[in-house]
């Protein structure tokens, strides 16, 4: 058998790369499509997103006033991070994710664009009005609390309440139940004036707010006070050592200080 003349060598090498290429050039375009034509396969891990989405957060012991483009003010109390797409933001609705922590907002009014904050499956729907929202993840409810204008409080898509001023709703995280009723909005947002202000709460949100209150570390024993519920205010100016006592009168927790750390005893 003749051996093959170079040029046919060449020939069926160039077409096994132009094969190649013309795959490759296949691929891109494809993913292309897949990525700009269908938005609902995106992942939320892609840089494409991330580019979109502006983060406010605050540390342990920070507090921030930010002003979304919208004009709307939001207050973040400690260890909270908030989220938007900032080219979506604004055009058909205004929406954000209070994905941690709590956070006052002031909305700007505009009727046509309501402003959305979801924090998990909850949605609190407005056009200009004032509330405050606490969404800890170490906490087991989400509460709601409204100082001026109306609030719509909806679970995936089913309306929980419509709050008004001085009203609030109080949602279990895992059992979707839910309470409301009056309370003084200057309590609901005590912590934008440093004052520490519990209010049926439990032994976990005792400790956030003392950490949040003192900077300081908590040890409690295991079991210690988990059925009781506190309800009580001090001054912005109350010591560690006022609170305590004060709690101590009020529910008999025994405790004591030692350095940094607060440990909280049968």
């Amino acid at each position: 058998v003749p051996p093959k003349p170079i040029w046919a060598t060449t020939v069926s090498s160039f077409r096994k790369y132009a094969a190649v290429a013309a795959l490759l050039v296949a691929v891109i375009v494809t993913s292309y499509f897949i990525f700009n034509k269908l938005p609902f396969l995106k992942s939320e891990g892609t840089e494409l997103l991330q580019a979109k989405t502006i983060l406010l957060q605050t540390g342990e012991t920070e507090m921030k006033k930010v002003i979304l483009p919208d004009g709307t003010t939001i207050y973040l109390n400690n260890n909270t991070r908030l989220s938007y797409y900032s080219d979506e933001f604004n055009k058909k609705e205004r929406e954000v994710t209070l994905e941690e922590g709590e956070a006052f907002f002031e909305v700007a009014k505009n009727d046509k664009k309501p402003f959305i904050v979801h924090s998990g499956d909850i949605a609190t729907t407005v056009r200009g009005t004032s509330f405050n929202i606490k969404a800890y993840s170490m906490l087991e409810d989400i509460v709601i609390s409204v100082r001026t204008g109306i609030v719509d409080v909806t679970a995936e898509e089913k309306m929980l309440e419509q709050l008004t001023v001085n009203r609030q709703i109080i949602i279990n995280k895992s059992t979707e139940q839910f309470t409301s009723g009056k309370i003084d909005w200057q309590n609901a947002v005590g912590w934008m004036d440093n004052r520490l202000v519990l209010y049926d709460a439990g032994i976990n949100e005792l400790k956030l707010r003392l950490q949040q209150q003192f900077d300081i570390q908590i040890q409690i024993a295991q079991d210690v006070l988990e059925d009781v519920r506190f309800t009580a205010s001090f001054r912005a100016d109350a010591s560690l050592e006022d609170v305590m006592e004060i709690l101590n009168t009020l529910y008999g927790i025994n405790y004591r200080i030692k350095d940094n750390t607060l440990i909280i005893n049968e």
